[in-house]
């Protein structure tokens, strides 16, 4: 997740969810990629986020938009989010 979070130092984004919780507490889901330390949530400072998606993809990350951030993880079987 490191050249992730360096992608978001680039964009001043701000990272609001990375790896805290634990399965079961519904902070996440129960098979999030977040308690792998595999997915951030980040909330982009800049309002391309089609270009900000654009540089997470290219570097390998999966990326879906939820309505107020960016889910960016690296799932490289694709079975969860």
């Amino acid at each position: 997740m490191r050249p992730a979070l360096q992608i978001a130092d680039h964009f001043r984004d701000v990272v609001t969810s990375g790896r805290e919780g634990r399965r079961g507490d519904g902070v996440h889901g129960s098979r999030s990629l977040h308690y792998d330390g595999l997915a951030l949530d980040i909330r982009p400072f800049w309002d391309d986020i089609d270009g900000q998606q654009a540089d997470y993809l290219n570097a390998g990350y999966s990326v879906l938009f939820e309505g107020d951030h960016l889910h960016v993880s690296f799932d490289p079987s694709g079975q969860r989010k």
